[in-house]
């Protein structure tokens, strides 16, 4: 970030980041709460793939993918809503589950 700012390369906070992303998707599904968004957000994504759909991104960590992003082709986006500095505030879902 500091080597970032001194070259002059504009920066976001992945809130905000993650907010135009969520944007950018007809079919975005948030999940929210205080405990269990990860974890929830794994079961979603891998039900999706497994019903045949392929998500275009995923924040959770899942064994299927055995990364925490999962890149497809379609609108379908699933993201954590997370309340830590009001990230769930940049969001713009389609769904949104608690």
């Amino acid at each position: 970030l500091a080597a970032a700012r001194e070259k002059g390369i504009p920066t976001l906070e992945r809130s905000v980041m993650l907010g135009i992303v969520c944007r950018r998707y007809a079919d975005a599904v948030a999940v929210s709460g205080t405990h269990g968004k990860t974890t929830t957000t794994a079961m979603l994504t891998q039900i999706l793939v497994q019903s045949g759909k392929t998500l275009r991104l995923s924040s959770a960590a899942s064994c299927l993918f055995g990364r925490k992003q999962r890149v497809g082709s379609s609108e379908i986006m699933v993201c954590e809503a997370c309340e830590y500095v009001d990230t769930f505030l940049q969001l713009t879902p389609a769904v949104s589950s608690f």
